[in-house]
């Protein structure tokens, strides 16, 4: 039975997001993510560039949130420790950005 993979389209959902968030447009970075979301699309990359997306709309409190159900998804993923660890920084929650950053740490390639 062959596995099906949901990896090349989330790279590109992820793509597509991160692209316009990167020139600054944060609303429709905010919808691409939005529509895979509606369509039943919560892979961690999803989740990972809506929680970026709304980091940079300062809205720490929901990045925090989605970057916490990315990693219910995939928690082997050290990037997504090391995002949600600032955004837990911002939150003023010190300790638990430590203890994710740490993690995050350990499960790099390079740590």
């Amino acid at each position: 039975m062959k596995k099906r993979s949901f990896g090349k389209r989330n790279r590109q959902i992820d793509a597509f997001a991160v692209t316009p968030a990167k020139r600054g447009k944060l609303d429709e970075a905010g919808d691409v993510v939005h529509d895979a979301l509606a369509r039943g699309n919560d892979h961690y990359r999803v989740l990972n560039s809506l929680g970026l997306v709304c980091a940079q709309r300062n809205d720490r409190r929901q990045a925090g949130l989605d970057l916490k159900q990315a990693l219910e998804r995939k928690p082997s993923e050290p990037r997504v420790r090391t995002k949600l660890a600032t955004a837990l920084v911002c939150m003023d929650k010190h300790e638990e950005a430590v203890e994710c950053g740490r993690k995050a740490e350990k499960l790099s390639p390079d740590g």
